[in-house]
């Protein structure tokens, strides 16, 4: 998802960047309840009737349930702010505050689509300055990747 805060006539603005978010948290958390309350009325009815070793193995499957839903939406709620004004250009990404930031002058700044390789993959976007480069967007699908194109391309070179 984009969220472009930009003004064109004083070149300055800020655009967001998010993946597209499948379920929240919460939503999440309910499901996790429910399938944990399903495989523990199972496991103790199958407890009840002897057969206890099933329970160590319904705890170990309901953790890796919870460890595998929580990476995942963790990754749904990452941001990417690229921050623009006349003389720079700046992109920090991270969860809930920045925890990595790229910086350049707009001067030095291109803007390079990679082609994919395969039908299957995507674009890749990146901002290369006078010294490194960095991918922004990876998680946006192909619609969203062009119109990110096209917004920054008003204010950084395309090669």
């Amino acid at each position: 998802m984009i969220d472009a805060e930009l003004d064109k006539e004083t070149a300055a603005g800020s655009i967001i960047l998010s993946p597209n978010l499948s379920a929240r948290w919460q939503t999440t958390k309910y499901f996790l309840y429910i399938v944990s309350a399903f495989a523990l009325t199972i496991a103790i009815c199958f407890a009840a009737i002897g057969l206890w070793m099933i329970l160590p193995f319904t705890g170990l499957e309901i953790l890796a349930l919870l460890i595998v839903m929580y990476r995942v939406s963790r990754k749904c709620y990452r941001k990417e702010v690229i921050r623009l004004n006349k003389e720079t250009i700046t992109v920090e990404s991270g969860h809930d505050k920045p925890k990595n930031r790229w910086y350049s002058e707009l001067f030095w700044t291109r803007l390079i689509v990679q082609p994919a390789g395969h039908p299957w993959h995507s674009d890749k976007l990146f901002l290369r300055g006078r010294h490194d480069q960095i991918e922004i967007g990876a998680f946006l699908n192909d619609q969203e990747k062009r119109a990110l194109v096209k917004q920054l391309s008003m204010y950084v070179n395309v090669a």
